[in-house]
């Protein structure tokens, strides 16, 4: 499964991604620019410079199957019977990195996710529908929506960027409503929080009954897709 999370500022993103990486083993990755000196001092690292396991790992992969790879074959004919070696590596890279697997461009991303599709990634960096499109046919991709009331927003925003009301209303409404806004999203989001809990104990306990692991999320069960189709059936 590979989540990525989008939403609104200070309702608690990087708090939810935190939870997957912790308490369900999921795989950090970041879109990095090339050339961003930013990413270079905090030591990212692009696709290219990642450690030979990773390489090594794919060659593997493709070698068990016999053939080679074909950049346009369905994620589902891809080796059904994935290495059991996969988690332990990309485990061991990122906390021997002490950082999550970067990437340059999405589609180093995509082909890296699709080709590991069995494991579990997620991401806050897909925030814009151009990115989305890209992942959104995947069926094992899903994108969860956090958001919170602006009140509870504003003064979690004191406590690390000071600013007055009316500024942060401002650019709220120019993530949400604005070019390339959050707006154009709602539509393919899968999973929507809302995060007005008093406390992170709280916020875990709801993202422990969503159950986030579940099929469910991503297509509807057999019963509600046959109740969908029975409903619009034409008399």
């Amino acid at each position: 499964m590979f989540i990525a999370i989008v939403g609104t500022r200070f309702a608690g993103k990087s708090t939810v991604e935190e939870y997957l990486i912790k308490n369900h083993q999921f795989t950090p990755v970041r879109l990095i620019e090339p050339n961003d000196g930013e990413s270079i001092l905090e030591g990212n690292i692009g696709l290219a410079n990642l450690p030979g396991a990773i390489s090594s790992l794919t060659v593997k992969t493709s070698d068990a199957q016999g053939h080679k790879s074909n950049k346009h074959q369905s994620f589902l004919s891809l080796s059904p019977l994935p290495s059991p070696s996969i988690p332990t590596v990309l485990d061991s890279i990122t906390k021997r990195l002490g950082h999550p697997l970067c990437f340059s461009s999405p589609k180093d991303l995509l082909l890296f996710v699709t080709t590991h599709w069995r494991e579990n990634f997620v991401t806050c960096d897909l925030d814009r529908k151009t990115l989305v499109d890209l992942f959104f046919r995947r069926p094992f991709f899903m994108l969860m929506n956090i958001d919170a009331p602006l009140i509870d927003r504003f003064m979690r925003c004191q406590n690390f960027q000071p600013t007055n009301l009316e500024e942060f209303v401002r650019e709220n409404d120019r993530l949400v409503y604005g070019t390339q806004s959050l707006h154009e999203l709602w539509d393919q989001v899968h999973v929507n929080v809302v995060n007005g809990f008093p406390s992170i104990d709280k916020l875990h306990g709801h993202l422990n009954s969503l159950d986030l692991l579940k099929a469910e999320h991503l297509r509807p069960s057999w019963d509600a897709y046959f109740m969908v189709n029975f409903t619009f059936r034409p008399l």
